[in-house]
């Protein structure tokens, strides 16, 4: 294979080149003229190419320059005139919120403080409140089976004492005819009918004046001695008791043969007859 400037030759054009001398002479330098003109074309190009890129990096380096300078300018700008100010602001506005930030954290850990001893405080409140109506339900309960044995001693009192008021009115009565037999046995039957009407109305008004009694002495009941425990001793202080109470009503017949009401047998208080 023959090389020519610098391009290589196929075999067969090799043999036709030396099979037919003269023409081939010709051919190739025309492809030799034209493969110079387009090798010629082709480095005008590239130098131009690289004439412009020369330029381009040229201005580039140059914008580049430029640039720097301006940002070196402003740095130096900035860094002298405004950022000591803004510098001092801002150091001055984050002290201020770290104390800020501070206080804020003492006033939650004393608030904290604060309700779990209020919360401790509502807990002890709460159980003394428990403690206290526990207490007051007991004492209550207690109370109330005083009361009720209270109330039965009083109503077995009642009764006892309504008994008695019966048998000693029914006694009085008895004296009261024996007195009026013995003293004026010739007296009308009219008058002893009458005595006995007059007598009748004094008993009346005698059970309302022992009704009103009862109800001044059942105020004053809770001031008086405990009633004694066993049923002998109760009755027998039951029935002191009616004859204490009507101990002083009991005077037998005025001297106009007329038996003392209530009011004229009452201590303080003048008779009728006087």
């Amino acid at each position: 294979m023959c090389t020519e400037f610098g391009l290589a030759m196929p075999k067969f054009l090799s043999d036709i080149w030396l099979i037919y001398p003269g023409n081939m002479m010709g051919d190739g330098a025309m492809a030799t003229g034209r493969l110079e003109q387009q090798v010629a074309s082709v480095e005008r190009g590239i130098a131009f190419l690289k004439q412009e890129h020369r330029v381009m990096l040229t201005g580039l380096h140059v914008e580049i320059t430029n640039l720097k300078r301006r940002c070196h300018d402003f740095i130096e700008t900035f860094a002298c005139c405004c950022f000591p100010e803004e510098e001092a602001e801002l150091a001055a506005r984050c002290e201020a919120v770290q104390h800020l930030l501070e206080d804020q954290h003492c006033m939650t850990l004393a608030a904290r403080g604060k309700l779990r001893a209020g919360r401790a405080r509502v807990s002890a409140l709460g159980r003394s409140l428990r403690e206290e109506e526990r207490c007051f339900l007991e004492e209550l309960k207690r109370r109330s089976h005083k009361i009720t044995l209270m109330n039965r001693e009083l109503q077995r009192q009642d009764s006892a004492t309504s008994s008695l008021c019966r048998e000693l009115h029914s006694a009085r009565l008895k004296l009261f005819q024996q007195k009026q037999g013995e003293e004026g046995g010739g007296e009308e039957t009219d008058e002893t009918a009458k005595d006995q009407q007059d007598i009748g109305q004094e008993e009346d008004e005698e059970e309302d004046d022992d009704n009103d009694d009862y109800e001044d002495d059942s105020s004053d009941w809770l001031l008086s001695p405990p009633p004694p425990e066993s049923p002998g001793q109760s009755e027998s202080y039951c029935c002191s008791l009616a004859y204490v109470h009507l101990k002083g009503r009991h005077t037998g017949p005025n001297k106009d043969g007329r038996t003392p009401g209530p009011e004229e047998t009452r201590p303080g208080k003048p008779s009728a007859a006087k």
